[in-house]
């Protein structure tokens, strides 16, 4: 209970704070056993685990490697392999490696992908509309794909942004994935005026933007298919 008090103390602390805090917890003993009184002990909050206005600064907290262990996760559906992934990241399997191809023959030519990883899971389709000659609005990409559950998903993108207007590409940010299915492959089908197709199919996942990357990239790589496995394992 003495680490309970402390954790308490601290975050009572940040009543007059303006700026957003986050905490990276480690000892996720601690951590549950002051969560389980947040909702009485602590100024600012209105209920369990809801930040009340007069706490000025946002409070953010993001599960260190002790937290998302075994005991945190105790549920038998989750395999030894799943399991592992929490301390053996080398065992995350990544998909094969896409390459772009175009057909000359087309209006609309991919050129690449480009993924953000910081905020967020999202994933960039980069085109070349060099001959293209129709209005850019009248584009759409339609991103389709089966779900964890077994449903089929197509989502229609619009209203590209510039990506480097130096060689006319137009790019589609697509973040529509949920955790459980950042393995899926997906469809793109680039079409014009609904229904018109400007490009050659392409199929992309995810998984393959871990392929030939080092250091601290290709372990936030694996941690995050870490994550989507697990995802899928327990929530399915």
């Amino acid at each position: 209970m003495q680490s309970r008090r402390y954790f308490i103390l601290l975050l009572s602390c940040l009543a007059d704070c303006h700026d957003a805090v986050h905490f990276v917890i480690n000892d996720h003993v601690a951590f549950v056993n002051a969560h389980a009184g947040l909702g009485k002990d602590l100024y600012g909050l209105s209920s369990h685990g809801t930040v009340d206005t007069n706490l000025c600064g946002a409070v953010g907290f993001v599960a260190g490697t002790a937290l998302v262990g075994t005991d945190a996760l105790a549920d038998q559906s989750l395999t030894d392999t799943h399991r592992s992934y929490f301390t053996d990241l080398e065992t995350i399997d990544f998909g094969p490696k896409y390459t772009w191809y175009e057909d000359p023959h087309n209006d609309v030519k991919w050129v690449g992908k480009s993924l953000d990883l910081q905020s967020r899971v999202a994933a960039k389709f980069i085109v070349d509309v060099s001959e293209y000659r129709q209005p850019i609005s009248a584009l759409v990409l339609y991103v389709s794909y089966e779900n964890s559950k077994g449903e089929t998903i197509i989502t229609a993108l619009r209203n590209p942004e510039v990506y480097d207007s130096s060689k006319n590409y137009y790019a589609f940010t697509f973040d529509g994935l949920n955790a459980a299915d950042l393995r899926t492959e997906l469809t793109l089908t680039m079409c014009m005026y609904e229904d018109m197709v400007v490009a050659v199919d392409v199929l992309y996942s995810m998984a393959s933007y871990g392929n030939g990357k080092t250091g601290t990239l290709l372990t936030l790589c694996q941690a995050l298919l870490a994550y989507s496995d697990c995802a899928k394992a327990y929530f399915d």
